[in-house]
């Protein structure tokens, strides 16, 4: 995604440019406009600088599911890490966190009965990028089908668990 914004920076200047030579106007290198190409080429480095950690930051994880356990796996991440009992998952579900600021960052995870959570994403979108993940789950959605077959009773709401901070305080659902 960040190479493609920083390419459409580039595609944005090219239009100036032409603009710039169709109409005759001679106005690409000066006043606003240079202040304007300035912005759109230090915005397209910083996208591609960003695009190339994606790269070598991948946020990869490994998920195992026998009929026993749950087993999410971050490499190089062990706070992120976890190993559960399938049989202590209450279910599947998306939390946020509103206040005053407005919404908080969304995460993905699961549910425990002692009300513990753990969040199954690192930082990127946990699906393939097509329309059928927001219908299905996605690679979470999967996963939850698979321990569905030991335990049908874990579900996965479509709806997203919120608490809401300040006046109108209110915690987690159960």
């Amino acid at each position: 995604m960040p190479v493609r914004m920083g390419a459409m920076c580039w595609v944005y200047i090219l239009g100036f440019y032409l603009y710039d030579i169709y109409t005759g106007d001679n106005a690409f290198f000066s006043g606003d406009s240079k202040l304007i190409v300035s912005v759109f080429a230090g915005a397209s480095v910083i996208l591609f600088l960003v695009a190339w950690w994606q790269r070598k930051n991948p946020a990869t994880y490994h998920a195992r599911i026998t009929t026993t356990r749950f087993k999410v796996e971050y490499p190089g991440s062990a706070q992120w890490s976890f190993d559960v009992d399938i049989n202590d998952i209450k279910r599947f579900e998306h939390r946020n966190t509103l206040s005053h600021a407005g919404k908080g960052i969304p995460r993905v995870g699961i549910l425990m009965n002692d009300g513990t959570f753990h969040q199954i994403s690192l930082n990127y979108f946990n699906g393939t990028g097509k329309w059928s993940d927001l219908i299905d789950g996605g690679a979470v959605g999967d996963m939850c089908r698979a321990i569905q077959q030991v335990r049908p009773e874990v579900n996965y709401p479509k709806t997203t668990n919120v608490r809401v901070e300040g006046l109108l305080e209110r915690d987690y659902r159960d």
